[in-house]
């Protein structure tokens, strides 16, 4: 189930607090990119929405299907004021 989240990102913010694997070009084929990790504290856990497995589909209007692990990082690193993840999300 596709799921929208919009989030406000801190000037001052360190990131949302995950890490992702996969992406084409992954040591292990052409994957989707997935949360891999939640850290403690962070924004993303204090949120609450963002879980691990979901699939990164867009970041803003960033498309990520088929893209590398390190366009993904760009494009999460690259977030600030309103931002808005659109994640595939198992229910």
């Amino acid at each position: 189930r596709l799921k929208e989240i919009d989030l406000h990102i801190q000037p001052d913010s360190p990131g949302l607090g995950i890490s992702i694997v996969g992406g084409s070009g992954s040591p292990n084929g052409d994957l989707p990119v997935i949360i891999k990790r939640v850290l403690p504290k962070s924004l993303a856990e204090e949120d609450g929405r963002l879980k691990l497995g979901d699939e990164l589909i867009a970041v803003n209007d960033t498309l990520l299907v088929g893209m590398s692990k390190d366009f993904a990082i760009n494009a999460l690193s690259n977030m600030h004021g309103d931002a808005r993840l659109l994640v595939l999300q198992e229910y």
